[in-house]
């Protein structure tokens, strides 16, 4: 007998890897989705449909891997046999149409959806559908899961919504049809920071000019905004951009000034944009705050000195009074 070819097929993105292994030895169904052999696939459809049921030891059954695969016909034939199936998750909380979006199969996620698929369910780490278009940067896709119903402001594990990872693509378009869809600026969750701070804390120009533009300018609930983010991570072009749009009484009711923040992270080139802006070298720390440390460390140049910040300390000394 002859040797049967074998079919390895993997593919990798952001939040987790996917890797499948068949060979000529594999279930004669996923033998058939995988060579897109419709023929095949749909003989024993008709003569055996409880083969399309078969579910192995991951939780999944033909109809992920045609998904997977990208095999569209496949995937109409499987879905006429059991359009129950449309929804049927893997042990990794995985859809279909998680599967066919995460791999990028546009024409496998429009199958999913006219069958009825619903794209709001969420993987084990309350990633969705639409938010994993997001991090693939597919327009089409992201357009196309919102035309059915897609909730905007859905969030993941770790608090952030569709619009977040836009952010940290930096990809304005996408932003521009998420915004467009109702996508909130600055959703309120205690446990993520909006938008515009990713952009900050990132150092993207674009989303962060297209997030003001959309006056999204606004602190976090750790009272801190874009623009400490910004000095805190030393991109001094985004410090610039902030400084003439950020109102100077939230600055003054914040805890800490973004130029400490420069200062305790050393970005001096931050710091130096923040003092030519007019930031006070003498600003102090709230005392509620500076009572936190032992040294009771309250100025700018101590986090510096503190924090061994030579650069910083040696800018901030150049304007401190003798």
């Amino acid at each position: 007998m002859k040797n049967k070819p074998s079919v390895c097929l993997t593919t990798r993105h952001a939040s987790s890897d996917i890797t499948t292994n068949f060979n000529g030895d594999a279930d004669p169904v996923i033998w058939a989705i995988r060579r897109g052999d419709v023929k095949e696939l749909q003989d024993l459809a008709t003569s055996s449909p409880v083969s399309l049921l078969k579910e192995n030891k991951d939780g999944w059954i033909p109809v992920h891997d045609a998904a997977f695969c990208g095999q569209t016909e496949c995937l109409k034939i499987i879905l006429k046999a059991h359009p129950g199936l449309v929804d049927k998750r893997t042990l990794q909380e995985q859809t279909s149409l998680l599967l066919a979006v995460s791999c990028g199969h546009l024409p496998c996620v429009r199958c999913l959806l006219e069958s009825g698929a619903d794209p709001d369910i969420s993987n084990n780490n309350r990633e969705t559908a639409l938010y994993k278009a997001c991090e693939l940067e597919n327009v089409e896709m992201v357009s196309l899961l919102l035309s059915y119903g897609a909730t905007v402001n859905q969030r993941c594990a770790q608090g952030w919504t569709a619009l977040h990872e836009a952010v940290a693509r930096d990809n304005t378009e996408i932003c521009d049809i998420l915004v467009g869809a109702g996508a909130m600026l600055n959703p309120a969750h205690t446990y993520s920071i909006p938008p515009l701070n990713v952009a900050a804390q990132k150092g993207h120009m674009r989303a962060l000019c297209y997030l003001i533009d959309k006056d999204a300018n606004k602190p976090a609930n750790s009272g801190l905004l874009p623009l400490h983010i910004a000095a805190k991570y030393g991109h001094h072009e985004i410090v610039s951009q902030l400084v003439s749009v950020t109102s100077r009484a939230k600055l003054r009711h914040s805890w800490i000034s973004p130029l400490h923040l420069a200062a305790e992270h050393n970005r001096h080139a931050a710091a130096a944009v923040l003092l030519k802006a007019g930031a006070d070298v003498n600003d102090t720390l709230a005392h509620s705050h500076a009572v936190q440390y032992s040294d009771r460390r309250a100025t700018a140049l101590y986090f510096a000195v503190a924090n061994g910040s030579t650069k910083t300390a040696e800018l901030l000394l150049t304007l401190v009074p003798a």
